[in-house]
C-alpha cells in the first residue's frame, strides 16, 4: 500500500487528519491503521473514507478508540465515489457505532481492504470537533443481564437466532425489530449484526421478550455468530496472528456460544462461504443449518449444511444445529420473524438458562410443525441432546409427539444420517408413534418432518430435531 498523511489541520474548534493512498491487489484481505490524537473535551468525531465507486474493490471502516471498539462505516454513493462513514458524538452515533465519551489518547481509523482486485485509491479525511462545555458523563453502554429470568418456569420457548438491522446491512431500527418480535410471539431474539456490538445500546429490559447480544463475526474466510456476548470479540484473523480459535476462545471466555452461519453458502467462485481451515470442529457449539430467505439457491445452500452437520455427528461431535431467519428487513427478501423458529427446552427464560440449553442440544427447528422426540430404556426418559449409555443390548423405546401437522407431511426417523423408518400423516390431529431398538454401539437418532408436494426446486423439510444419542 502506498499512503501518507497529507496534513492535521489545527482550527479553533476542530482537528482535521487526511490520508491519501493506493491500494494494490496484494493488499487485500489486509488490515490498515491510521492513528490520530483526540484532546480533552472532543464533542464529535467524523470519519469518511472514498474510494472508486466504478471499481470491484471493497473496503470497510472500524474505529477505535484507545481502548474500546467505537463502531464500524455504513456505506453510501457519492456521486462516483463509495463512501464509508463513521460518526460519534456523546449521546449519538451512526448506525454501526457506539456513542459515548469521548476520551483523550490515541484513536485509530482501520481500513479493512476486504476485496481488491483491481488498484484502488482511497480518500481518509478524520475530523474532531471541540466544545467547551463537553458532558462527559455518558458511559458506552452494553447489557449487564444474562442473568435476569423474565419466566421462572422449565419450558419449550422460541426464538430467532440470526437477525440484521440498520445498525450493519439491514433495514429497520433496533426498536423495530424488537417490537415486530413481540407482535409475532417471540419468547426471545439475538440480534446479530456484522462486526459491531452498536445495537446492544438501544436494549431494554422488556418483560415479555429477551434480547441476546450478539455479533456476526464476518471474516474475510467465513461467517460466525457469537451469541450471548458481552463485549465486542475481535475478529480480525490475521491480525497480529490472530487465528480462528483465538476467536472461538474469546467468545466462550464471556459465556456466549459459537456458532457456524449458512456453510452451505457458495460465492461466484463456488467457493463455500465458510473457507476457515485448521478448526478444531470440537470446540464449535452450534451449526446454522437453515438459513433463510426461501430462494432456490438458499434450498440448495440449507442442504449442503445439513449434510455437513450429518457428517459430523456421524465423526463423532455433538454440535447442536440451530436455525436463523438472516432477517435484513421486516418488508422484503421473502423471509418474515416468526416463521422460522428455534423452540429450545429451558429450565426457565434467561440468557444464562437458554444457552446452556442450546449447547446441550434441547433445540428442534420448525417452519410450522412442531415435534416432541423422547426416548424411554425402562429406567430413564431422555430427550433430543441427551445421551444413552450403553455396553450391552438394550432395548429403547423411542417416542414421538407432533403436532400442526397434516395429510401432505410424512415424519421421517433418521439413524446415523439414513433413514430408518417414515410414517405418512393421515390428518389434522396430532400424531403419536412409537418405535423401539435395540441398541449396544454407538449411533444418534433424529426426527425429520417433510412437505411430500414439495417441487425438487424448493426444501421439502418443515422440521427437524437435534439427536438423541447413544454411547457406549
Amino acid at each position: 500500500m502506498m499512503g501518507m498523511l497529507d496534513g492535521a489541520r489545527e482550527e479553533p474548534d476542530r482537528s482535521v487528519f487526511d490520508f491519501q493512498g493506493v491500494f494494490s491487489p496484494r493488499d487485500g484481505k489486509k488490515y490498515f491503521q491510521f492513528p490520530f490524537q483526540v484532546q480533552n473535551g472532543a464533542s464529535k468525531i467524523v470519519v469518511k473514507v472514498e474510494y472508486d465507486k466504478t471499481s470491484e474493490n471493497v473496503l470497510y471502516l472500524q474505529l477505535y478508540d484507545y481502548r474500546n471498539f467505537r463502531g464500524i462505516g455504513k456505506s453510501s454513493d457519492n456521486g462516483q465515489k463509495k463512501q464509508l462513514s463513521i460518526i460519534i458524538t456523546p449521546t449519538h452515533a451512526s448506525p454501526g457505532a457506539i456513542f459515548g465519551n469521548l476520551p483523550r489518547g490515541r484513536w485509530v481509523a482501520e481500513i479493512d481492504a476486504d476485496e481488491i482486485p483491481m488498484t484502488c485509491k482511497y480518500n481518509l479525511t478524520i475530523e474532531v470537533y471541540y466544545h467547551t462545555k463537553v458532558n462527559t458523563r455518558f458511559a458506552i453502554k452494553k447489557p449487564k443481564y444474562k442473568e435476569r429470568i423474565l419466566i421462572p418456569e422449565e419450558n419449550w420457548y422460541k426464538g430467532d437466532l440470526h437477525i440484521h438491522s440498520i445498525e450493519s446491512d439491514g433495514r429497520e431500527q433496533v426498536r423495530e425489530i424488537i417490537q415486530e418480535a413481540r407482535d409475532v410471539g417471540l419468547d426471545f431474539i439475538a440480534i446479530t449484526d456484522h462486526n459491531t456490538i452498536s445495537p446492544w445500546q438501544y436494549f431494554k429490559r422488556y418483560k415479555d421478550i429477551l434480547l441476546i447480544p450478539g455479533v456476526e463475526l464476518s471474516t474475510h474466510d467465513g461467517h460466525a455468530n457469537a451469541i450471548g456476548l458481552e463485549d465486542w470479540v475481535d475478529w480480525r484473523l490475521g491480525y497480529r496472528n490472530r487465528t480462528i480459535q483465538h476467536v472461538i476462545q474469546d467468545t466462550h471466555d464471556q459465556g456466549a456460544l459459537f456458532s457456524i452461519n449458512h456453510p452451505g453458502i457458495r460465492n461466484e467462485k463456488g467457493e463455500e462461504s465458510f473457507r476457515i481451515k485448521n478448526i478444531d470442529i470440537a470446540t464449535i457449539d452450534c451449526i446454522e443449518i437453515w438459513n433463510g430467505p426461501w430462494t432456490k439457491h438458499q434450498v440448495q445452500a440449507n442442504k449442503r449444511a445439513r449434510d455437513l452437520w450429518t457428517q459430523w455427528l456421524n465423526e463423532g461431535y455433538r454440535i447442536t444445529a440451530i436455525a436463523g431467519s438472516d432477517l435484513h428487513s421486516l418488508k422484503t427478501y421473502g423471509v418474515h420473524l416468526g416463521k422460522l423458529i428455534n423452540h429450545v427446552y429451558s429450565k426457565n427464560l434467561s440468557q444464562l438458562a437458554l444457552l446452556e440449553a442450546i449447547k446441550g442440544g434441547r433445540v428442534f427447528l420448525s417452519m410450522g410443525p412442531k415435534v416432541y422426540f423422547t426416548a424411554n430404556d425402562g429406567m430413564d426418559c431422555y430427550m433430543i441432546g441427551d445421551i444413552i449409555k450403553t455396553n450391552k443390548n438394550r432395548k429403547i423405546t423411542f417416542s414421538i409427539h407432533a403436532v400442526n401437522v397434516d395429510s401432505r407431511m410424512e415424519i421421517r426417523v433418521i439413524k446415523d444420517g439414513q433413514v430408518l423408518e417414515c410414517y405418512e400423516s393421515q390428518g389434522k390431529e396430532p400424531v403419536a408413534l412409537c418405535f423401539q431398538e435395540e441398541v449396544s454401539q454407538k449411533a444418534w437418532y433424529r426426527i425429520e418432518i417433510h412437505d411430500k408436494s414439495a417441487k425438487d426446486t424448493m426444501d421439502s423439510l418443515l422440521a427437524i430435531t437435534n439427536p438423541i444419542y447413544i454411547e457406549e
